[in-house]
């Protein structure tokens, strides 16, 4: 993500606006929910994968992360919960 971004801003040059976004247009800027929904949407059409919500995909992550040895405290921190408990 980091190096089409890199890309974007200088295709964008002043247009362009570093907000510290993580997921961006290609100026900089978040996208709006409904225009990354329809784009994840898309996404998943294309790769033929069928429909999950994108909170299944945070879910499925989670398990995945446990199975193959992930601690609990440090799953806790990257989903964000705010506390180990709540991710348990």
């Amino acid at each position: 993500m980091k190096q089409q971004q890199a890309q974007d801003k200088i295709r964008a040059g002043d247009k362009y606006t570093d907000e510290g976004f993580i997921v961006t247009n290609e100026f900089g800027h978040y996208f709006e929910q409904k225009t990354f929904k329809d784009y994840y949407d898309r996404l998943l059409k294309d790769a033929d994968i069928g429909h999950f919500t994108f909170h299944a995909l945070r879910h499925t992550f989670a398990t995945r992360a446990l199975e193959r040895g992930m601690n609990y405290k440090t799953l806790s921190a990257i989903l964000g919960h705010y506390s180990v408990a709540f991710t348990m």
